[in-house]
């Protein structure tokens, strides 16, 4: 999530105050649709990271349906972005445009065209053969690692 930047929501924009997302609890689905879930944080796969112009998303994708979907869809470059989910606790505006200081961000959809021009898939990959054993969690499922935004 690009910081400082505007995206376009129906009929106004929108932006983003640097560190204005709480992010104790996210889930990452394809599509914003809660029944096709990939990644959770707190070891589920998705780690959030804070920097001054952005909060990035680093998603390990399971060896799951809908994990080789979103690997595949990424790959073919079909979905090519990142679309957050929150509720906004303190926001200003100005006329048409909205200024979200206090955010609690619930969910992350992986998506075809996003919200935010910088809110996009930068680099992916899936794991090499001798990454497997190192990539595996403690109940034996293999993840892909793909990094985002």
């Amino acid at each position: 999530m690009p910081y400082g930047s505007q995206g376009r929501v129906g009929r106004f924009t929108e932006e983003f105050r640097a560190g204005s997302l709480d992010y104790s609890d996210v889930l990452v689905n394809l599509f914003h649709d809660p029944s096709r879930v990939v990644a959770r944080t707190d070891g589920g796969g998705l780690t959030l990271t804070e920097t001054d112009g952005a909060l990035r998303a680093r998603i390990e994708l399971p060896d799951t349906t809908e994990g080789r979907d979103a690997r595949e869809l990424v790959r073919r470059n079909i979905l090519r972005g990142l679309s957050i989910e929150f509720k906004a606790t303190r926001d200003e505006w100005r006329g048409t445009h909205r200024i979200v200081s206090a955010a609690r961000l619930s969910g992350i959809g992986i998506v075809a065209r996003p919200a935010y021009a910088g809110a996009t898939i930068a680099e992916g990959r899936e794991l090499r053969s001798e990454d497997h054993l190192a990539a595996l969690n403690g109940r034996g499922v293999r993840r892909m690692r793909w990094r985002s935004l």
